[in-house]
């Protein structure tokens, strides 16, 4: 077993007022994997969500298994083990 938790990026609000620059908080990336392939994306749809093997909505954290982590590993994430 592993644990896998979904990448983030860091984000602040739209505009340009000056105090933007110091608010940010971070905005999950949704992994998707098929045919032993993974692709990243920041807005899944429900239907493409359906197309996966497996798929990991981003700001999550994922108890895996030891196949789902070779395969995520195989791609550089590093699912830790539990």
């Amino acid at each position: 077993m592993y644990k896998f938790i979904t990448p983030s990026v860091k984000e602040g609000p739209i505009g340009d007022h000056r105090l933007f620059q110091f608010y940010t908080m971070p905005r999950g990336i949704t992994v998707l994997v098929l045919d032993g392939v993974v692709y990243e994306t920041r807005f899944p749809q429900a239907e493409d969500l359906e197309l996966m093997d497996n798929y990991y909505l981003g700001g999550s954290v994922y108890e895996i298994s030891d196949e789902e982590a070779v395969v995520l590993i195989a791609h550089g994430y590093e699912p830790t083990p539990v």
